[in-house]
């Protein structure tokens, strides 16, 4: 039982110790300023009209316009790469046409 006590006794001091005397190290240090360029502003003007923010965060309307216009766009990617083969058959299809009519090129 000795033991015992004696080891809690040394935990003690060495808990005391350290809370008085290497406490200051670990003292609160104030937070640096954000560099403006982190910043997102309350509004920002696009091309598809502006665009509001609240700490940074979009709002609902925001939101929506972003959405929309990334599934517009994402649209007309498809359809574009839908249109290149067919307009690669139709560039070949016109080479044979020509080539069948006797002319040369």
């Amino acid at each position: 039982m000795k033991h015992v006590h004696s080891a809690l006794t040394a935990l003690a001091i060495v808990l005391v110790a350290t809370v008085f005397i290497g406490g200051n190290e670990a003292a609160a240090q104030p937070a640096p300023a954000i560099p403006p360029a982190l910043i997102t502003p309350d509004k920002v003007e696009t091309r598809i009209g502006p665009l509001q923010f609240n700490n940074g965060a979009p709002s609902a309307e925001t939101a929506e316009k972003v959405y929309d216009t990334l599934d517009f766009t994402r649209a007309l990617d498809v359809h574009q790469d839908a249109r290149a083969p067919l307009q690669g058959a139709e560039v070949e299809g016109g080479r044979a046409r020509h080539h069948a009519a006797g002319y040369s090129g």
